[in-house]
C-alpha cells in the first residue's frame, strides 16, 4: 500500500486546488461548483467532501446535466453513472451551462492544455497538434462567476501568450499547479504560494517555479507556504481514484 509520506505532483496539485476551492467557496458564499475533467474533477470532489464535513452544502455540477450529486468512490471519470442516484436533478447542457452555471453564486474548476499569464486557456491546438478541444469549457468560463485552472507545472503549458484562445481569461482567477498557486492581480497572474519542501529554501523553490513558467513571474510581497497533503486528503483521493487514472504513478 502506498505511503502517505509519498505523493505525486498530481496529488499535490489536486490537494492544493481543493483547499483553494474550499477557501473561495466559504469566503464568497458560492452555492454551485462545476467540475471539469481529470484533476479538476478530483479537486472538486475533495473540496465538496471537506465542505460537507463542516455542514456547508454546495451543489456539484457536471456540464451534461448532473446536478447536486455526492461523488462515489472508485470511478473518477466525470460522467460516471454511479453518481446519478445521488443527483438532486438531471438536466441537459442548456440547463447546466445556460442556467445553473449562469447563477450568480457559481464557480468552476477546469483542467487545461495551456494557460497564459492573463488566464487565457488553450485546450484546442498548439504547434500543429490538436488537443481535446473546448467541449463546454468556453461556455463555462464565460458564465461562471470565476474559474480556477489546475495543471502540472510545466514551462510549455504555462506560457506567455497562448497560441489559441479556447476560453478568455477575464474570469479566470487562479492557476493551481504542482509547484505553486498563481492569483490574478491587475490583470496578470502573480505567484502567491509555493510548496514547502524539505531541504529546499524559499528562494530555491521560487527559482524552480520561475524556471518552469513561460512568462516573467511577478512575486507577491509575501509568499505563503503550501503545506504537504495530509493523510486524510490523500486517503480520500486514493479512494476516489484507486487505479490512479489521474493521480499519476507513485
Amino acid at each position: 500500500m502506498p505511503s502517505f509520506d509519498t505523493f505525486t505532483e498530481e496529488e499535490r496539485a489536486i490537494v492544493a486546488a481543493s483547499r483553494e476551492l474550499v477557501k473561495t467557496i466559504k469566503s464568497k458564499d458560492y452555492k454551485i461548483l462545476l467540475a471539469g475533467i481529470g484533476m479538476a474533477n478530483l479537486a472538486a470532489w475533495l473540496a465538496i467532501h471537506k465542505l460537507r464535513s463542516e455542514n456547508i452544502l454546495v451543489d456539484l455540477l457536471v456540464e451534461w446535466g448532473m446536478f447536486g450529486y455526492l461523488p462515489k468512490p472508485t470511478d473518477p471519470f466525470i460522467f460516471t453513472m454511479a453518481n446519478i442516484p445521488s443527483c438532486k436533478m438531471i438536466t441537459d447542457l442548456v440547463g447546466s451551462i445556460g442556467i445553473n452555471v449562469n447563477y450568480p453564486k457559481s464557480m468552476a474548476i477546469l483542467s487545461a492544455g495551456q494557460v497564459d499569464k492573463y488566464g487565457n486557456i488553450n485546450s484546442t491546438r498548439t504547434d500543429g497538434v490538436t488537443l481535446v478541444g473546448s467541449g463546454g469549457a468556453n461556455d463555462i468560463v464565460a458564465r461562471a462567476q470565476e474559474t480556477m485552472v489546475i495543471m502540472v507545472q510545466n514551462k510549455e503549458r504555462l506560457v506567455e501568450k497562448v497560441p489559441y484562445i479556447t476560453c478568455p481569461g477575464k474570469r479566470v482567477s487562479k492557476i493551481i499547479t504542482s509547484h505553486a498557486v498563481f492569483e490574478k492581480e491587475h490583470g496578470i497572474m502573480v505567484l502567491k504560494k509555493y510548496y514547502a519542501q524539505r531541504g529546499i529554501s524559499e528562494s530555491e523553490m521560487t527559482q524552480k517555479i520561475i524556471q518552469n513558467t513561460g512568462w516573467k513571474v511577478e512575486l507577491a510581497e509575501h509568499l505563503e507556504k503550501i503545506e504537504p497533503p495530509s493523510e486524510q486528503e490523500l486517503s480520500l483521493l486514493r479512494i476516489f481514484d484507486p487505479e490512479r487514472f489521474f493521480l499519476g504513478a507513485l
